[in-house]
């Protein structure tokens, strides 16, 4: 007898992997082979690994709930993903079991994994192919109804939505008969029973026609054909139904016309003929001798004769028609042409009927014969003629003396919307548009009734309302009397090039992009309001605004997010404005108000509050959130200016002083201003030199543990050491590092030389901690910044997790993809993140949690009134409860004082930097304190100065 092989022999040779690990540490310690090729391991590289290694990165914080779960339950099945050995990421089906021991304590997990690559393959694939189909049906020129069995509706397209005009809740599950009148319902069910019978599925059915009812309950005609095919054990009937009303519309219409056609052809008799065909003897009235331009003598009489007066290229035609006629009791009408004795050539038109005798035999042939070459001619003229207006694109019109609408080109139902039904036998005045007074009509018709040609520029009204402008000209017609019996009017659509002259002079004076005042018009109405404003005695403020950093947002997101920033800011500002008060772009990033409603200089405080609360909310783009501020220069009238120029320049000169101040905010000018421009300009260019010259230099403020008072880590600062001033705190001259540009070099520079001093420590063997590099805002949006950080820390060799990377929470929020992305990548990297200055910016617990951040330090401004003001301990408390709940550590900044301390430690904060500890400190100086993992002072340097705290 066969032995029955173990579980464990039987796990070994299925195709699905399987595994058993440590239910303490998830330890690897059994598993199938398969379950190695899966991962792309041997079996043997994975004994004594981590089964959670194994699990993606960004699945790995599901991967413990589903731990619990199964921990829970005892088994649990999920999704999701892991990583073989060479990184690749697959997706994986996993069935978890928790195995305990007698006690009822879990000691190990085992888990099934089945490779879900193929099958999200096939998922993929099918939804494609289903969406293919909905979009085809959907887009059909058809309508498209499906129905269970033929009768309840299951499904509908937009079409039938347009012909019926039900929507699809309307009827969907409700019987199909209801489309379609009830006497012709029958006929639809015994469709569906010839259909249904078949028992097989297959192309549609021959179409059939039906009359269909709409919603409104107005009737029209279909056309339909029915298929069948079968789902999940279930017959469905897909109903393909065309609206005929057109068609059935122009066959009637033809009908009509060919039976006014044939009456008008038995009726033209001028010359008569009569042909006894058993006798082959033709008899013709004096007026057909007349037309073939013969005697009675020239014509013997018979048939054969007959044919010989007929152009040689229409004798086949005509012996065809004969032929015809005798064979079918067709009657008889034909044009050709008869070449007279002379050789000239004339054109017939021939009409005529036959007889049979009692056995069936043609008997004889009675008809006419008309002359009409010179209709011929004339209608050739004429066809010309018709070719010219009908094709012209010109406008063309005809009005009877009444005023009446006789006719009407194409052009003129192409310019206008309505067809030449609608027109003819209506009034001109049906495109009247009201933009011409009475008088305006009056000497129009006084000029063409007196005879004469009237032209002008006409504003019409289309059919849809629009409004459109024609150069017309309107000429009498006169009859061979000289009576006046009709109006010509023929014109040339000029709306475009009116358009295009608009267009021009707007954008000679409003701005292309945001549609607002430019430059021009702006001076021009400032003006106008200095003026109203000089009668009234009352102030008037220029504001002259300038966005800040718009030209990085522009380069970094391009000019697509760049124009929605412009647009929406002058779509803000526009909002804020009163009558009689400008907005207007004046620059690239540059715009300007005038606001007249002032009673006194001082108000204009209130509006710029408003102004900046206003531009500061986020601007939404393609799904991002893009903050953006704004630096405002105020200058008032009369005490800053006389005039516009003086005024704009003026505001443009305070604009300056405050970007120079770090933007988002606003100053009032004074004359000093001036002098302040040309100095930002001169620090600009000594920043420049400094940069060569090797002045800035580091500084590094520790700082500690709340509870334990330990070294905990490092803050890198630079200072300008600049020689006719000594150092410089950072306050004073980044705003201008980060306008000029110069931002990026010092910026690298600070990285470099920080790691480098970190490197430095670490080879003389001083217990590290963690290191803080700040990034500028102006510096985090340059794309290249990972690249540049991993080459420094390939350059350097540093360890990236002596290092933690700093962001204003302002500049975290700015583009919330683009943030995540680049910390993302810092973070796969092995680098620390921290949040600067948390609490001054607009982020919120749902954005936090999209960033891979490790701490949040809490702003100085709320650190410095906690033991005074409620309301900021109140914020204080929020943000490190909210930082703790998703799992970061809080940094205290700027703290100063122990009552500071003492609150902050009851708050559960969990690292305080500031003077209370120490001060920022030279590298040398540093050495101290790393030696020490504590403050050196142990007075905590509280007294060692009142000076506020720099970074």
């Amino acid at each position: 007898m066969t032995a029955i092989p173990d579980l464990a022999s039987i796990l070994q040779e299925v195709p699905w992997g399987w595994a058993v690990s440590n239910a303490t540490n998830h330890e690897l310690l059994m598993m199938n082979p398969a379950f190695a090729r899966l991962h792309g391991y041997t079996v043997t590289e994975l004994q004594g690994q981590f089964l959670h290694e194994l699990v993606a990165p960004e699945s790995r914080q599901e991967f413990h709930g589903h731990l619990r779960r199964s921990s829970e339950t005892g088994y649990h099945v999920y999704e999701s993903f892991h990583r073989r050995k060479d990184n690749q990421v697959f997706p994986v089906q996993v069935n978890l079991t928790a195995h305990k021991n007698g006690s009822g304590r879990i000691e190990f997990h085992s888990a099934i994994v089945h490779d879900l690559t193929e099958r999200r393959k096939d998922e993929t694939s099918l939804i494609l192919r289903e969406q293919l189909w909905r979009a085809g049906v959907q887009n059909s020129n058809d309508a498209i109804i499906t129905t269970d069995d033929g009768d309840k509706i299951i499904f509908w397209n937009k079409r039938a939505q347009e012909i019926f005009g039900y929507l699809e809740e309307e009827v969907k599950d409700r019987s199909i008969t209801r489309l379609i009148i009830e006497p012709q319902v029958g006929c639809y069910r015994q469709e569906i029973e010839k259909l249904l019978a078949l028992e097989e599925v297959g192309p549609p059915g021959k179409n059939f026609e039906i009359t269909g009812r709409r919603k409104d309950g107005g009737e029209f005609p279909l056309e339909m054909s029915l298929s069948i095919w079968k789902a999940q054990g279930r017959r469905f009937v897909t109903a393909t139904i065309r609206d005929i009303t057109h068609r059935k519309r122009a066959e009637a219409a033809l009908q009509k016309i060919q039976a006014s056609l044939a009456k008008a052809q038995r009726l033209a008799h001028l010359g008569s003929w009569d042909w006894d065909i058993g006798k082959n003897k033709i008899s013709l009235s004096d007026e057909i001798f007349r037309i073939f331009g013969l005697t009675p003598d020239e014509f013997g009489g018979s048939y054969e004769e007959f044919m010989e007066f007929i152009h040689p290229e229409d004798r086949d035609t005509v012996k065809l028609s004969v032929s015809r006629v005798m064979s079918k009791d067709l009657p008889f009408s034909l044009d050709y042409r008869v070449v007279r004795p002379d050789g000239r050539v004339r054109v017939v038109q021939n009409q005529g009927e036959i007889y049979f005798d009692e056995a069936g035999q043609p008997l004889r042939m009675m008809g006419t014969v008309q002359d009409i070459t010179e209709k011929k001619e004339a209608d050739e003229e004429r066809r010309k003629l018709s070719m010219a207006v009908e094709q012209t694109s010109d406008w063309i019109m005809i009005i009877d003396k009444p005023g009446k609408i006789e006719y009407v080109n194409p052009a003129v139902e192409a310019i206008t919307g309505y067809t030449k039904e609608e027109l003819i036998g209506g009034s001109p005045e049906i495109l009247k548009s009201e933009k011409h007074d009475s008088s305006f009509c009056k000497e129009l018709w006084q000029t063409v009734k007196s005879g004469n040609s009237y032209r002008n520029i006409f504003t019409n009204r289309k059919k849809n309302h629009e409004l459109f402008q024609l150069d017309l000209t309107v000429t009498p017609l006169r009859d061979d009397q000289g009576n006046i019996t009709h109006y010509l009017a023929t014109a040339k659509d000029i709306t475009q090039q009116r358009h295009m002259e608009e267009r021009l002079n707007h954008l000679a004076y409003y701005d292309a992009l945001t549609g607002i005042p430019n430059r021009n018009l702006a001076r021009d109405r400032l003006k106008q309001a200095l003026s109203r404003a000089e009668a009234v005695k009352k102030p008037i403020a220029v504001l002259f605004l300038d966005l800040d950093r718009f030209k990085f947002l522009n380069d970094t997101f391009g000019s697509e997010i760049g124009d929605a920033i412009l647009t929406q800011t002058a779509s803000r500002l526009g909002s804020l404005l009163r009558e009689g008060e400008t907005v207007a772009r004046v620059g690239s990033d540059e715009f300007m108000l005038v606001l007249a409603h002032l009673d006194q200089p001082d108000d204009v405080v209130l509006e710029l509050e408003k102004i900046k609360e206003t531009i500061i909310r986020p601007i939404k783009v393609n799904g991002d959130e893009i903050i953006v501020t704004t630096s405002i220069g105020i200058s008032i009238f009369p005490q800053d200016g006389q005039d516009e120029v003086s005024l704009l320049k003026n505001a443009t000169t305070a604009c300056v002083r405050a970007k120079s101040l770090g933007g988002n905010n606003y100053q009032f000018y004074n004359p000093g201003m001036n002098i302040m421009a040309e100095e930002f300009v001169s620090l600009g260019k000594k920043l420049f030199q400094a940069n060569k010259k090797e002045e800035f230099v580091l500084y590094y403020q520790p700082y500690f543990h709340t509870d334990t008072e330990k070294l905990v880590g490092l803050e890198a600062l630079i200072r300008w050491r600049r020689p006719e001033y000594g150092l410089l705190p950072p306050d004073t001259f980044i705003p201008v590092l980060e306008e000029t540009g110069i931002i990026r070099e010092v910026g690298e520079w600070t990285m470099r030389e920080t790691w480098r001093q970190v490197k430095a420590w670490l080879d003389k063997g001083f217990p590290m901690v963690p290191v803080a590099v700040n990034f500028s805002p102006v510096q985090f949006r340059c794309c290249e910044l990972p690249a540049m950080v991993e080459r420094i820390m390939q350059e350097t060799g540093m360890d990236p997790n002596y290092i933690i990377l700093e962001i204003t929470e302002t500049a975290l929020m700015q583009d919330v993809e683009f943030t995540r992305s680049i910390l993302k990548q810092f973070k796969d990297l092995g680098f620390g993140i921290a949040i600067d200055d948390f609490g001054t910016g607009y982020s919120s617990l749902s954005y936090l949690k999209k960033f891979p951040i490790d701490f949040l330090k809490i702003d100085i401004s709320f650190i410095k009134d906690i033991t005074i003001d409620p309301d900021a301990a109140a914020i204080v408390t929020a943000i490190i409860s909210m930082a703790h709940n998703l799992g970061l550590r809080t940094i205290a900044e700027g703290v100063e004082t122990k009552e500071q301390r003492q609150i902050l430690r009851i708050l559960r904060c969990d690292i305080i930097q500031g003077f209370y500890y120490s001060q920022p400190l030279p590298a040398a100086d540093i050495e101290a304190i790393l030696t020490h993992g504590a403050a050196v002072n142990d007075q905590k340097l509280e007294e060692q100065t009142t000076a506020p705290q720099q970074h």
